[in-house]
């Protein structure tokens, strides 16, 4: 399983027409081969710091929706919307658990897998680049 995060800084007169964009590219993606799920998170200091959080079945699925058209219009929005560049990482998830209870996890301890692989990407894109949309 594949997880991308980008965590981005909207400029705060931009803020809803951002909110807009994710909510398409959501929409968009609920079609797509190999989407697990995408969420979007704000940061609890900073209304403006924005979390996307997408999980795919695999890298292969993954590249196909960094290709796709709606993700290079995502690109161009971010462009114009974001203050500074976001960060985007990319982690590959060996192995998981799912815990049923949140009383299952007092008192637990949790091992890490020695195959756990973290890979942060800088995608090809100049972000500062700005450009406006007609």
């Amino acid at each position: 399983m594949i997880l991308l995060t980008v965590e981005a800084k909207v400029n705060p007169n931009k803020r809803n027409e951002f909110l807009q964009v994710v909510n398409s590219l959501f929409n968009s993606n609920q079609n797509n081969f190999g989407y697990i799920s995408c969420n979007a998170y704000q940061n609890m200091q900073d209304p403006n710091s924005l979390y996307l959080v997408q999980f795919w079945e695999n890298n292969d699925l993954l590249n196909e929706h960094l290709q796709s058209e709606m993700f290079i219009v995502f690109v161009g929005a971010m462009k114009i919307l974001l203050k500074g560049e976001p960060v985007v990482e990319i982690h590959t998830i060996y192995e998981s658990e799912t815990i049923r209870s949140i009383d299952d996890l007092i008192g637990r301890t949790f091992e890490s897998s020695s195959v756990t692989k973290q890979n942060k990407i800088m995608l090809d894109i100049d972000w500062s680049e700005k450009k406006t949309v007609n």
